[in-house]
């Protein structure tokens, strides 16, 4: 979990839109104020929203490989 949180932390960094950064930072506190079993249906909600972000936004080549890699350790969380 700790590095699905700091993932989305280093988006607030990379990311150049205003409206992801407040998402990514959003997303990260809510994973740090919840439960374990809440964690794991946030990561279920999240996944499926960042999809659909990677989809329909233009992002730069570095948030693109870096939303990517972190919707890969959301996959290995949720397949266990």
């Amino acid at each position: 979990m700790k590095t699905i949180i700091e993932s989305l932390l280093e988006l607030t960094d990379i990311s150049d839109n205003n409206n992801r950064i407040e998402v990514y930072k959003g997303m990260a506190q809510k994973l740090k104020d919840a439960t374990e079993e809440v964690q794991f249906h946030l990561m279920e909600c999240f996944y499926s929203n960042l999809c659909g972000l990677m989809a329909h936004s233009e992002m730069g080549r570095t948030e693109y490989k870096k939303v990517n890699q972190l919707l890969q350790h959301f996959h290995n969380v949720l397949v266990k």
